[in-house]
């Protein structure tokens, strides 16, 4: 039996998060983009592959996401190490450049997010 493809399917995309509507984000590495999918905790039928939020620009194989305490998207990229906040309404509003690291420059980032991300839920 087959089941529909979703943003994280194939992809290897890793990062989800829930926004406060019970939008489901996922960062979706391959497409430079991150889906949505509304009312994603309310749902009894499938949503596909979701809506783009928002796609490329600073997004470079967005990988780590969490929701931030006011509401927006912070991904971390694969591909340079640049942390990205995003709005729920697509706006790329804050790039900052987490590590240097790795190969290219930057892919040592997602370790970085990863032990900064546990110190923030350590405190929570």
């Amino acid at each position: 039996m087959s089941r529909p493809s979703a943003p994280w399917d194939r992809r290897g995309a890793v990062g989800v998060g829930v926004g406060r509507n019970g939008t489901l984000y996922v960062a979706d590495t391959i497409n430079n983009r991150i889906a949505a999918i509304p009312n994603a905790i309310f749902r009894m039928h499938g949503a596909g592959t979701g809506v783009t939020v928002s796609k490329g620009s600073a997004l470079k194989g967005p990988l780590g996401l969490v929701i931030a305490p006011n509401g927006d998207i912070l991904t971390v990229n694969s591909l340079n190490g640049n942390l990205v906040e995003t709005t729920p309404h697509g706006a790329q509003i804050a790039v900052k450049k987490l590590d240097t690291s790795g190969s290219p420059p930057g892919a040592g980032g997602c370790s970085a997010w990863r032990s900064r991300r546990a110190a923030v839920a350590s405190t929570s």
